[in-house]
């Protein structure tokens, strides 16, 4: 199973890309685009966040960066990626 068939609600078809564009529907689109992001190999996490992260309004910003922060407690991986996250938004 690929990536677009688990996540096809949450990520646009014609994307570039595994984890794709986010689609900013609800809350469990961005929790299971978030965890999806910690699954994904470094490549492509960095590359969905550098595609995602700049065009996230405030609340979606506020749940992924909270969700992925909850993950990042028990994973360094998440950490990484959290802290690559915070680079992005406010650099």
């Amino acid at each position: 199973m690929s990536w677009g068939d688990i996540f096809e609600f949450v990520i646009d078809a014609a994307a570039v890309g595994t984890v794709g564009y986010l689609a900013y529907k609800d809350i469990e689109s961005i929790v299971e685009w978030t965890n999806a992001l910690t699954q994904a190999s470094e490549d492509e996490a960095v590359d969905a966040i550098v595609k995602n992260v700049p065009r996230m309004d405030n609340d979606t910003w506020n749940v992924f960066y909270g969700h992925i922060s909850e993950k990042a407690k028990y994973d360094g991986y998440a950490n990484a990626l959290r802290e690559f996250s915070l680079r992005v938004r406010y650099s």
